[in-house]
C-alpha cells in the first residue's frame, strides 16, 4: 500500500499555484453603486487581433455610405468594418436614430439577438450589429442567412487588446460614451446596445424596461 504523504513544502507550493491561478482568472468589476463584483473565468476571445482571410473578406474602417446603401461586399468579398469613437461621433451628428447592438457570435443567445435585429430592420429601424469577437468565419456563419448580411460585418477590431469579452465591451463604451461609463461604471458590460439619437447617446442595459431587444 502506498503511504506517500506530501511534505508541507509541497502542499504550500500547490496552494500557491492554485492561488496564483485564481488571481489570474478572477476579474473584479466596479458596479454603478460602487460595489465590487468578481467573476471567475470570464469568457475570452482567442485572439484580440483582427485578422481576415483576404481572399474572402475585405477589411476597412467604418463607412457610413456603405451602411446607408446596404453595401456589404466589395466584388465577391464580404466587407468587414471596424467601428471606432470617431464613427460614433459622426452618427451623433446625423438626424436619425441608431441602435448599436453588441453581440457575441459564439454565445447561444446570439441567435435570438439576430432574429430580433432582423425583425427591427423590417420595421425600418437602423441597426448596427457589432461583434465583440474578431473571428470573421464565425460571424459569417451566424449572419450569412440574415437580413444583416446585406450590411458590412462590424467589429470593435483590435483597438481594445484585452481578451476578456466583458473588458472589451467596457473599454469600447468607456471610449465612445464617457458619460455612460460615468453613470454605470463597469455595469456597461451588460449593456445590450448604445442608443444614438439627435446628438445624444445612452447605454441600454439588458434589464432596462425600454430595452427593445427584450
Amino acid at each position: 500500500m502506498n503511504n506517500y504523504k506530501p511534505t508541507q513544502q509541497q502542499i504550500c507550493s500547490v496552494l500557491c499555484l492554485l492561488l496564483l491561478l485564481f488571481l489570474h482568472s478572477c476579474h473584479t468589476f466596479i458596479t454603478a453603486n460602487g460595489s465590487k463584483h468578481r467573476q471567475l473565468f470570464p469568457s475570452k476571445v482567442k485572439d484580440a487581433t483582427l485578422t481576415t482571410d483576404t481572399n474572402k473578406y475585405h477589411l476597412q474602417r467604418f463607412s457610413y455610405a456603405n451602411y446607408e446603401n446596404k453595401n456589404g461586399f466589395v466584388g465577391s468579398k464580404k466587407l468587414v468594418e471596424v467601428i471606432t469613437r470617431s464613427d460614433i461621433d459622426d452618427l451623433k451628428t446625423r438626424n436619425s436614430k441608431y441602435y448599436l447592438v453588441f453581440w457575441n457570435p459564439q454565445c447561444p443567445k446570439s441567435s435570438s439577438v439576430i432574429r430580433r435585429c432582423d425583425s427591427l430592420l423590417r420595421t425600418g429601424e437602423s441597426i448596427i450589429l457589432v461583434s465583440l469577437r474578431n473571428d470573421c468565419e464565425l460571424i459569417n456563419r451566424r449572419l450569412k442567412s440574415s437580413l444583416i448580411n446585406s450590411y458590412p460585418y462590424y467589429t470593435i477590431g483590435s483597438s481594445f487588446d484585452s481578451k476578456v469579452m466583458l473588458r472589451r465591451q467596457i473599454s469600447f463604451i468607456k471610449d465612445c460614451c464617457p458619460d455612460c461609463y460615468k453613470s454605470y461604471r463597469d455595469d456597461v458590460a451588460v449593456a445590450d446596445y448604445l442608443l444614438i439619437e439627435n446628438g445624444n447617446i445612452q447605454s441600454i442595459l439588458y434589464n432596462d424596461e425600454d430595452n427593445m431587444l427584450n
